[in-house]
């Protein structure tokens, strides 16, 4: 009996859970708009970078990334904005993401604050042919919101990110 209640809680529990896939990056220096929507503007100049990664190179399936990101500062360097473009391939699974950044700076005695949000769409696909009769694709909304405090080369960051559910 305990078995059966281990077993109808255990797929209980697996049918309510909801994951999600992160963009597996590196270079934080070149990816700070990815990351995290307060950096949009950070920098007195505009830029832009496109940057691509894989990994496992000589397996079918093997996880790859590319983004594409540009930002720069609004109005005296009190607003930023930017966009970000990623494509993320992990196995039988893809993830597009297009999305809009907004941050404002605030100056402090000595460095200053940035909050950010960003608005995106995002596809999320699967090719489940080879495994299933049919690949499934859906569609999301993200929210991102972020702040950053820089004092000269140091900073401390944190973001977070909401998402529509998959249905």
């Amino acid at each position: 009996m305990k078995k059966i209640l281990l077993l109808i809680f255990t797929l209980a529990s697996a049918a309510a859970a909801t994951a999600q896939q992160e963009l597996m990056i590196s270079q934080y220096m070149f990816n700070g708009l990815v990351l995290n929507p307060a950096y949009a503007g950070s920098h007195p100049y505009w830029s832009a970078s496109v940057l691509h990664r894989s990994q496992w190179v000589n397996f079918e399936n093997a996880p790859t990334t590319q983004t594409f990101c540009i930002d720069g500062p609004l109005f005296g360097k009190k607003l930023g904005v930017g966009l970000t473009a990623t494509n993320d391939q992990l196995g039988v699974t893809r993830q597009q993401e297009f999305a809009l950044n907004a941050a404002y700076r605030l100056d402090l005695s000595r460095g200053y604050l940035s909050a950010g949000l960003r608005l995106a769409g995002a596809n999320y696909s699967a090719n489940l042919t080879d495994t299933l009769a049919q690949g499934i694709s859906l569609a999301k909304n993200v929210l991102s919101q972020g702040l950053a405090l820089t004092k000269f080369n140091q900073f401390i960051a944190y973001s977070q990110t909401f998402s529509s559910p998959h249905d």
